[in-house]
């Protein structure tokens, strides 16, 4: 293949991924404004949980989330079945904060596991489920759901919203 050849193809191959706009959404998203959300908890970031934005009133199709990182910021996203933008459809929503502790591993082999009988084993996953019952939440169970999450949020034309939310404070 020549050199021409090779740079011809470059070009076609350049310009393909550039035409493939990945941030565009439908055009029935809103106008999307930068949303940052802050979660705490006792005063400390809560690291590792998913926020999640459901409007208040109808929905477009569209998921609205983010998860924090060790300082308990996330950076909300939008996204549809086939691309994403960073941001927030301008709107009102109801603010989800889900946290899972870590699961209980036990203290069995996948050998040890494998050699148990069938009710054995049935009875080590009821006790390692006990477990994880019992676990605390760093988040309470009133913020896993729309109907009831007290947080509420707006985000504006052009400013979005960025904000902290303290979980004690409701």
């Amino acid at each position: 293949m020549s050199k021409q050849s090779i740079l011809i193809c470059v070009a076609v191959l350049l310009a393909t991924v550039l035409s493939c706009n990945k941030n565009s959404l439908p055009p029935d998203v809103p106008e999307i404004a930068p949303c940052v959300i802050t979660i705490l908890k006792d005063g400390k970031p809560v690291n590792d949980a998913t926020v999640s934005l459901s409007r208040t009133e109808g929905h477009g199709g569209w998921t609205v989330y983010g998860m924090t990182d060790f300082e308990g910021i996330a950076k909300i996203t939008t996204a549809s079945v086939n691309a994403s933008a960073q941001g927030a459809p301008i709107g009102d929503y109801k603010v989800t904060v889900q946290k899972e502790p870590p699961v209980p591993r036990g203290n069995k082999t996948p050998e040890e596991m494998q050699r148990m009988t069938r009710d054995e084993r049935s009875a080590y996953n009821a006790a390692l489920r006990k477990q994880f019952a019992a676990l605390p939440r760093e988040v309470p169970n009133i913020f896993y759901q729309n109907n009831t999450t007290p947080i509420t949020l707006k985000v504006e034309p052009k400013t979005g919203a960025t904000v902290t939310f303290e979980l004690n404070d409701f």
